[in-house]
C-alpha cells in the first residue's frame, strides 16, 4: 500500500539466482510531518538474509544537500550462489551525504563500518579461501571511505526510450582497523530511439579492486561475479572466471556489457504499455587476481528478452544461447528475475 507520506510493501518472489525471496519493506516519506525519510527493511533467500534501517533528511541545507544514515545485518551463504562455499556474518552501518551538483548530476560522500565473520566449512578444498584466512584472520572490522557520483538524464526509470545514467563507486578501506583494499565501479546505460517503435540500448559495467598496504590479497568475499540476467544471459549465473574445484571463484576485475533493441508486443503498443521485448547480445567476464585483462576471455551470448513492469515490481525474463563458450562453463537457456531489470 502507498500514501503520498508513505508505503508498505511485502511480497515472495523466485530468480535463479537468488532463489525463493520474501521481502517486506516500509517507508515513511514525511516521519512526524518533518520531511524526513524513514525505512525499514527485510529480505530473506536462499543466498542472503538482510535486515535493514534507513533514515535521510533530504534538505539538511536550502541547496538541497541530504543526510542520511543506515544499519544493516547480512547473513550470506555463497553456496546458495553457485559460488565456492563460505558463509558470511556481517553487521554495520553508514553516514552518508548526498550533493546536487546540477539537475541530472549528485555527489555521494559517505563514512561506513562493517564487522565481518567468515566461517569455511569443515570439509573446504578451496586453497585460495583457506590461505587468506590463515593469513589475515576470519574476523574483520574494516572501516571504509565511500565516494560516488551519478548521472541521469532518462525520460523515464523504468522503461526509457532515450537518455544516459551512469554511476561510478568507489569503496576504500583506511588502514588500521582491518583489512585494506579498494573497490571501484563503474556503470551506464545509455538508449538512444531509432523511431517511434524500436529504441537501441547500450550498456557497461566496470569493476575493479585491490588489496595495499599489510593486506596480502584482495578478500576474496568483495569479489565481483559474472553470469546470469543481471550480466551476461545464457549463462549462469555468478559461474564464469576461475574455477577451483569446479567452484567458481569470482575476480578483481569484471568487465561485461551488451546491446539490445527494444520493441513493443507486435500490434499491443498501446494496450500493453508496461510490457515491452528486446533482442541483445551480452558479453562479460570476471578475472582473477592473478590475471590481466584479455578479450579472449570474453563470453557471448544472444537472445530475447522480456521486461514486465508488473504490481508486484520489475519482472525480467530471456531466452539466450552462447556465442562463446569455454569447457566448464554452466550455460542456463531460460532465466527470470523478480525486482530489478539493468
Amino acid at each position: 500500500t502507498e500514501t503520498p507520506s508513505g508505503s508498505l510493501s511485502a511480497g515472495i518472489g523466485f530468480s535463479q539466482s537468488d532463489g525463493l525471496i520474501f521481502n517486506a519493506n516500509v517507508t515513511q516519506k514525511n516521519f512526524l510531518g518533518s520531511g524526513k525519510h524513514i525505512r525499514f527493511g527485510f529480505n530473506n533467500s536462499s543466498i542472503n538474509t538482510i535486515y535493514s534501517f534507513g533514515y535521510t533528511n533530504p534538505f539538511v541545507t536550502v541547496d538541497g544537500i541530504s543526510q542520511g544514515f543506515n544499519a544493516f545485518y547480512r547473513k550470506t551463504d555463497a553456496d546458495e550462489a553457485n559460488i565456492a562455499t563460505y558463509t558470511l556474518d556481517a553487521f554495520g552501518g553508514d553516514i552518508t551525504f548526498g550533493i546536487p551538483i546540477s539537475e541530472e548530476n549528485r555527489i555521494n560522500l559517505g563514512v561506513g563500518y562493517e564487522h565481518t565473520e567468515i566461517d569455511l566449512p569443515s570439509d573446504n578444498t578451496i586453497s585460495r579461501y583457506s590461505d587468506f584466512i590463515k593469513r589475515e584472520g576470519d574476523s574483520f572490522d574494516t572501516v571504509t571511505l565511500n565516494l560516488g557520483w551519478s548521472s541521469d538524464d532518462r525520460d523515464n526509470a523504468l522503461l526509457p526510450t532515450s537518455g544516459i545514467s551512469q554511476t561510478l563507486t568507489g569503496e576504500f578501506a583506511v588502514p588500521g582497523p582491518s583489512l585494506q583494499y579498494y573497490k571501484l565501479k563503474y556503470k551506464a546505460n545509455a538508449y538512444h530511439p531509432i523511431n517511434e517503435t524500436f529504441t537501441f540500448s547500450l550498456r557497461g559495467e566496470f569493476g575493479y579492486g585491490d588489496s595495499y598496504g599489510d593486506t596480502e590479497e584482495y578478500p576474496f568475499f568483495q569479489n565481483f561475479y559474472a553470469g546470469g540476467i543481471r550480466s551476461v544471459r545464457g549463462f549462469q549465473a555468478n559461474t564464469l572466471g576461475v574455477k577451483e574445484d569446479d567452484e567458481p571463484l569470482g575476480g578483481n576485475l569484471l568487465v561485461s556489457g551488451g546491446a539490445e533493441v527494444i520493441f513493443p508486443v507486435p500490434f499491443m503498443k498501446k494496450t500493453l504499455k508496461s510490457f515491452r521485448l528486446s533482442a541483445f547480445t551480452d558479453f562479460g567476464n570476471v578475472y582473477d587476481v592473478n590475471q590481466d585483462f584479455d578479450a579472449g576471455l570474453l563470453r557471448y551470448s544472444a537472445g530475447l528478452s522480456a521486461i514486465w513492469i508488473s504490481p508486484f515490481g520489475a519482472m525480467s525474463f530471456s531466452i539466450a544461447a552462447p556465442l562463446k563458450k569455454e569447457d566448464g562453463d554452466e550455460t542456463e537457456a531460460f532465466q527470470f528475475s523478480l525486482g530489478s531489470t539493468f
